[in-house]
């Protein structure tokens, strides 16, 4: 069951992702305004309250915090990532490294185990991440900089995604997930100590054109049902496995972004060319191989 829940939310995610980079190049050039409406919107998960919510202990409730505030800073650090280069590079990097995260974080916290085939996965992992990377030395400038925006938002998309398992084996998936939002909100509100993205969100509230709405609103969509999804498939199945599975996401996210490059070529920038196709999907296979060992 769980197989079929994290496929699904995989999907949706590569939708979201899609989305999420046509705005920031077009429409929303803050990463901490959009990071800030996305865990706004996190608060829906509320309506799930009247199917099993309950106070979990102030314990408890401090842990879904710290989850809820990983998550936050793993979006604000992944689309700031996502400014310096292509969605197909940024996603699959990030996504190469939190299974290795994962992996470790849930060795030591939860005490989940891999077997050595699944281990062997990993090298392909690594391998795949590091050949689609390979190309940043043309933006040397920014090379450093993107590389540890993506580790940094692989650490605490882990340490949140870790977490939540640990929440859900204790208390259940209803209450760990809606409670985690409590701490993505108040992730939320310490945006708004800076002067510059106060200024940024509340210009942005009401200003944007009907399509960027149209285009925010659907990405959220995706992006709500991947998570919730997600975090249902990770209280039923392994959190290590679950992570390691986002090679299904960069085959959709390739062809996603692939069929939109060539209609809308403007919307999300990407390098088309022969070359840099072959390269990616020479490392996608690669990612896809190691992923699937592992599963």
């Amino acid at each position: 069951m769980w197989l079929l829940v994290s496929s699904v939310a995989y999907l949706f995610n590569a939708i979201s992702m899609a989305v999420n980079k046509s705005l920031l190049n077009k429409s929303i050039p803050n990463p901490a305004v959009y990071t800030f409406f996305i865990t706004i919107l996190g608060l829906l998960a509320f309506v799930l309250a009247p199917f099993g919510l309950y106070w979990i202990g102030t314990n408890f409730l401090l842990i879904s915090i710290v989850a809820g505030l990983c998550y936050t800073f793993a979006l604000l650090t992944l689309f700031k990532a996502l400014m310096y280069d292509e969605v197909s590079r940024v996603t699959p990097m990030v996504g190469s490294w939190q299974p290795i995260f994962v992996f470790l974080l849930a060795f030591v916290l939860i005490g989940e185990r891999l077997a050595l085939n699944q281990i062997f996965g990993f090298v392909l992992i690594l391998i795949g991440g590091y050949l689609i990377t390979k190309h940043w030395e043309k933006v040397r400038q920014n090379n450093y900089k993107l590389i540890s925006l993506a580790i940094l938002s692989s650490l605490l998309f882990a340490l949140s995604f870790v977490i939540s398992k640990y929440l859900f084996d204790q208390v259940g998936f209803i209450s760990g997930f809606v409670w985690t939002r409590i701490g993505s909100f108040i992730g939320a509100l310490i945006l708004l100590l800076w002067a510059e993205n106060r200024k940024a969100i509340f210009k942005n509230v009401g200003s944007s054109g009907q399509q960027t709405t149209l285009l925010f609103i659907g990405g959220q969509l995706a992006g709500g049902l991947y998570f919730i999804l997600l975090n249902w498939a990770i209280s039923i199945g392994s959190v290590t496995l679950i992570n390691a599975m986002q090679g299904m996401q960069y085959v959709f996210l390739f062809f996603i972004v692939l069929l939109l490059s060539k209609k809308h070529p403007e919307w999300l920038k990407e390098n088309t060319s022969k070359k840099i196709l072959l390269q990616k999907i020479f490392s996608i296979v690669l990612i896809g191989i190691g992923l699937f060992i592992i599963t």
